[in-house]
């Protein structure tokens, strides 16, 4: 459940208009609506207020929102393509690590033949 509609919510369980609400808030009607409608999101005094006046924590008012938050995060990553440069890069690393790996062996096969 988004802010807007968890706010829409408890507004609606009280039985009043977002006018009252506004009014009671000190904010206008408008924004409390964009609010509701998930347009705009209350700064933490804001939240605050809402909180005291519906006797709810405010991270019961966020918390979806947050968890949200983070799904959305979640998608964009894995939804995010690998680009032409960095599948060069990667190519690139991969021959690098390749050429190490030779060098190493000969180095230990030249190590070995100065031992015996």
């Amino acid at each position: 459940m988004t802010f807007g509609t968890k706010l829409q919510k408890l507004r609606n369980e009280k039985r009043m208009s977002q006018k009252e609400i506004s009014g009671i808030l000190e904010v206008s009607q408008t924004i409390y609506g964009k609010w509701e409608s998930d347009r705009f999101y209350p700064t933490y005094k804001n939240l605050k207020k809402i909180a005291a006046f519906y006797m709810i924590d405010v991270e019961l008012l966020t918390e979806d929102q947050i968890n949200l938050s983070l799904e959305k995060s979640t998608d964009s990553f894995k939804n995010m393509s690998v680009s032409k440069s960095s599948e060069t890069i990667l190519k690139l690393l991969k021959k690098i690590e390749k050429a190490v790996s030779l060098i190493r062996e000969q180095t230990e096969i030249v190590q070995k033949e100065k031992d015996d």
